[in-house]
């Protein structure tokens, strides 16, 4: 019997604390650990911490992916670069993982020196790599633009892995918007839809906005001010613990996503698994991700149209029950079978989806 094929994970985001990014890799590294006939590690920088110099990180955070991992991996048979940058070990086969592409659609919703950082190494990482898979064919495309030869496949996400309960109809309908207060959030548009959507209603209607202080936090609060002063009916929360954001998905009457742009939408499939139902702007790869609750557009307008229907409770039941059906396809049961599809070819055997017979390397 042969040795295991030996992939090894580019695991840096670990480092970094709890993160989308973080999770999807550990997501990816699970499933790779249930392919018969592999072995599968992690290597991870030296150094710990982050920097008070951000130019101290950026060039740290390149070394490491565009060199230092594939010298700690050590000679794998396929390293995994899951975090949008990375070069391969020599002669080595290399997977890369691009999560989106709003850096190069709205660069302007970045950060000035992390978008040309972004915009600097991701495109020479992608040509370069053996495989590239990204979380959306809207991403694929524009990743074949700047790559047209790239083998560019589609990673489908799971969502939640546990058991979770599903929404129930709440007799305060309470409006859920999950995300850091960064810019392309536009969580602005969305403070205004649901105040539009109280006063053309008349019902009191509440919005839990929930999620990490970014950069659009200042523009947030104050029109959280101007909308409610006296915070009736807004509520700003950060740092809740997954039971506690459990919680508020169980309980909220729908989840509203306005985006500008999304390169996946993660809410949109926790929301969907519990069978609570969603209107997002359509932008970006929402779309794709989940079609329920389109509103075709992120100014308030379009989502004060969009979210009035589920007032009525047959309605709200029928998205429910749509939306349920639609999050099957993102079950964990089916993503390490999807991840060895993926990787299949890039390892030195015929074909390495799970079968008894394999015999490793």
């Amino acid at each position: 019997m042969g040795s295991p094929c030996r992939i090894v994970v580019n695991d840096a985001i670990s480092r970094r604390g709890i993160s989308g990014s973080a999770r999807a890799t550990a997501q990816l590294t699970s499933a790779l650990r249930q392919i018969a006939g592999v072995s599968v590690e992690s290597v991870t920088p030296s150094w710990s911490g982050r920097s008070a110099n951000p130019v101290k990180n950026a060039v740290r955070d390149a070394w490491w992916d565009l060199r230092g991992a594939a010298k700690a991996a050590d000679r794998p048979d396929l390293l995994v670069s899951p975090c949008n940058i990375g070069a391969g070990p020599g002669a080595r086969r290399h997977l890369l993982v691009v999560y989106d592409v709003m850096v190069f659609e709205n660069p302007e919703y970045f950060d000035s020196k992390f978008s040309r950082y972004f915009r600097t190494l991701v495109p020479p990482s992608v040509r370069r790599a053996d495989r590239v898979l990204t979380l959306s064919h809207h991403a694929r495309q524009h990743l074949l633009e700047l790559a047209p030869k790239a083998d560019i496949r589609v990673l489908t996400l799971p969502g939640r892995t546990e058991d979770l309960a599903p929404a129930r109809w709440s007799v305060r309908r309470s409006v859920l918007m999950v995300g850091g207060t960064e810019p392309h959030k536009n969580h602005v548009a969305g403070i205004k839809a649901v105040a539009a959507l109280r006063e053309r209603s008349g019902l009191d209607l509440a919005l839990r906005i929930i999620g990490p202080v970014g950069r659009a936090e200042v523009d947030v609060q104050a029109q959280v001010a101007h909308h409610d002063p006296f915070r009736t009916w807004v509520s700003r929360e950060s740092g809740l613990t997954d039971s506690e954001l459990d919680d508020a998905y169980g309980s909220a009457w729908l989840l509203l996503q306005p985006s500008i742009n999304e390169g996946y939408g993660l809410p949109l499939v926790e929301a969907a698994q519990r069978g609570l139902p969603v209107v997002h702007s359509g932008a970006g790869a929402m779309s794709e991700v989940i079609a329920s609750g389109n509103a075709e557009g992120a100014d308030p307008n379009h989502l004060a149209v969009a979210m009035e229907p589920l007032i009525d409770d047959l309605e709200w039941q029928r998205q429910s029950a749509r939306l349920l059906r639609e999050a099957q396809r993102f079950s964990w049961d089916l993503f390490p079978q999807h991840v060895a599809g993926l990787v299949d070819g890039l390892l030195p055997t015929p074909s390495i989806i799970q079968r008894e017979d394999h015999l490793g390397c």
